[in-house]
């Protein structure tokens, strides 16, 4: 007995009933058995860089520079004639977008072989994005029997002449489909690049040798860490309830220019999932542009930083957006300040700005609202339990 494909939503049960009847017999006799079905609704989505065109003549570059033409391959493949998938409700709309990031303009749609020509609906946000919107017609279950369903675009985007050089620019792909158990599914997939400096007086010189940042581990159960290199391989056991700190060293890295400041610096500082986030300090920052420079100076200006932390959500929830120079925050600080501890914290950021310039961007490596001194050198210790 062969069920009708796509139609039976996972987990409803089956029953069927025998029956017998002879002549032998005074009353039927009759048996039933039943089963529950088996159905997914999956879907695969492909989402990447796929070409760039050259705005300079000449030229040929692997990720795209400002004026420069980036394609897009963005794809949904709905396997609705695989065995045990569930149908999309025929007729219906099967809403497809795509999120273009801020300093893309969106030119048009690549034809070819394969390729949807179909043009989106566009709506520009407020934020500096743009939403590609299609809205397309679920087919037959026939056709989805005999065929999975595909959309495939090459999507061609200007990068703007105000994008930054070294900006990580992220697009997601996304859809939405009601299917046959009345549910509404989808699947997302995002593509991230980072613009190239398209001139080569966009990078700043280099001055003396790079200067690599350092992460120090703990010493001791009561939040010490260690203040030279080589960290010390501690044993450390829970009964004793330690406080275990770890610093990490912020340095100017490959960017030892003395004069050019930073659009962006980001610590991204990642959690062992078996620890919890129970403290944070700053010491004092410095100019010291190389490590070859004995003598550091405090900076001119001050930076300020916002500490946030992301609990596997991928978002990160702000905690304090003007973090600066020696300041300690207990757990209890912490907690006052929206520290969810119910939940594991996965990683923390502090992502460094000019006072007042407190907006957490949705891209904390992005320099929309981010800046850094020239020559910064301090410390953020991370304390744990």
């Amino acid at each position: 007995m062969k069920t009708k494909p796509g139609i039976f939503p996972n987990g409803q049960q089956v029953k069927v009933t025998a029956k017998l009847e002879a002549d032998e017999l005074v009353n039927p006799a009759t048996a039933q058995a039943s089963e529950k079905i088996l159905a997914a609704k999956t879907s695969s989505m492909t989402n990447k860089l796929v070409a760039v065109e050259s705005g300079t003549a000449g030229e040929t570059h692997s990720n795209p520079a400002k004026g420069d033409v980036a394609v897009w391959g963005f794809g949904v493949t709905i396997p609705t004639s695989t065995k045990g998938q569930i149908f999309i409700k025929p007729g219906s709309t099967i809403k497809v977008t795509y999120l273009l990031a801020k300093g893309l303009t969106y030119v048009g749609l690549k034809t070819g072989t394969g390729l949807s020509t179909m043009e989106p609906t566009l709506t520009k946000n407020a934020d500096g994005t743009t939403l590609l919107t299609w809205n397309l017609v679920a087919p037959s279950e026939n056709e989805q029997a005999a065929n999975d369903i595909n959309y495939l675009f090459n999507i061609r985007t200007t990068v703007n002449s105000d994008v930054v050089p070294y900006t990580s620019l992220k697009n997601k792909g996304a859809y939405s489909a009601n299917y046959y158990d009345d549910t509404v599914s989808g699947n997302s997939a995002v593509a991230t690049i980072q613009v190239a400096p398209s001139e080569s007086d966009a990078i700043p010189p280099t001055v003396g040798t790079a200067y690599a940042v350092a992460h120090r581990g703990p010493v001791d159960g009561a939040g010490n860490t260690a203040t030279t290199s080589g960290n010390p391989n501690k044993t450390f056991y829970t009964e004793d309830n330690p406080t275990l700190g770890f610093t990490a060293y912020l340095t100017p890295a490959v960017a030892t220019s003395s004069t050019f400041d930073f659009a962006m610096y980001t610590l991204h500082y990642y959690l062992d999932p078996n620890l919890q986030f129970t403290g944070f300090n700053t010491g004092t920052f410095y100019f010291r542009p190389d490590s070859s420079d004995t003598n550091p100076v405090v900076l001119a200006e001050t930076p300020y930083a916002t500490l946030a932390v992301d609990y596997g959500d991928g978002v990160y929830h702000a905690l304090n957006t003007e973090v600066t120079l020696n300041q300690t925050l207990t757990k209890d600080q912490l907690v006052a300040m929206g520290l969810d501890t119910s939940k594991t914290v996965q990683e923390i950021i502090l992502y460094f700005h000019k006072q007042g310039n407190d907006t957490l961007p949705s891209n904390v490596n992005s320099p929309d609202y981010g800046w850094a001194p020239a020559g910064m050198y301090g410390t953020a210790t991370i304390l744990t339990q």
